[in-house]
């Protein structure tokens, strides 16, 4: 948008300056023209003076001739007046076209002055980019390297699980073992319960039978 406002200003710039200097060769042929009407009418009124010298005694021409004179003059002033006229209006307008050449060099400036500070401000915002890239690529690298650090954590943390795991199989093994073992305990503890009861039920039917011996009085060879 900036180039075509400056494109569209330069464009305007070079037609108001063909016009103007249009308008300065118009005012120049004007002016040109005005003299030439002012040196012919003082050339008519120096051809009367010499006619009104020379024809002192022909006062009826004369007169004639100023009679003649007279309207020419007139009409001379008269076109001398429009193109004083022409001039002045032509005068104005080149002011008025020299203003408006003002205000577009005004706006020009202006909108140069602002592709200045655009064209600042991209240098900048490509200089930040460059940076953020820049730093973009640092992130970058050291986020592979700790996705690197996080894959060789991630092995030894599988190493680990599965040393867990099998250490977790080894208790669990060691658990049923034990429990086997209690359970075999338990049953030997039954067994041994068992044992000293029959131990003592015989421990007491073997004094009962000893009290029921003594009772009999039997015969010393019995005890050796």
């Amino acid at each position: 948008k900036t180039d075509l406002l400056i494109n569209l200003t330069k464009e305007k710039q070079e037609k108001e300056s063909e016009r103007m200097q249009h308008l300065d060769e118009v005012v120049k042929g004007i002016q040109q023209r005005k003299e030439e009407l002012d040196t012919s009418v003082v050339q008519q009124q120096r051809e009367i003076q010499a006619l009104a010298k020379g024809v002192v005694t022909d006062s009826a021409s004369i007169q004639q001739q100023a009679e003649e004179l007279t309207p020419l003059s007139e009409g001379l002033e008269k076109a001398a007046r429009e193109q004083e006229e022409l001039i002045h209006r032509l005068q104005k307008e080149l002011h008025e076209k020299q203003v408006a050449f003002e205000e577009a060099k005004r706006q020009l400036a202006e909108s140069d002055a602002r592709l200045k500070e655009a064209s600042k401000e991209l240098v900048e915002t490509k200089e930040q980019t460059a940076a953020s890239k820049a730093e973009l690529s640092l992130v970058k690298g050291e986020l592979l390297e700790i996705t690197k650090e996080n894959r060789e954590k991630d092995v030894k943390i599988g190493l680990l699980d599965k040393k867990i795991k099998g250490v977790v199989a080894q208790l669990e093994e060691s658990e049923i073992k034990f429990k086997k073992a209690a359970s075999k305990i338990d049953e030997l503890t039954s067994e041994v319960a068992a044992c000293n009861e029959l131990i003592e039920t015989l421990t007491e039917q073997l004094e009962e039978a000893q009290e029921n011996k003594r009772g009999r009085s039997p015969s010393p060879s019995f005890f050796k």
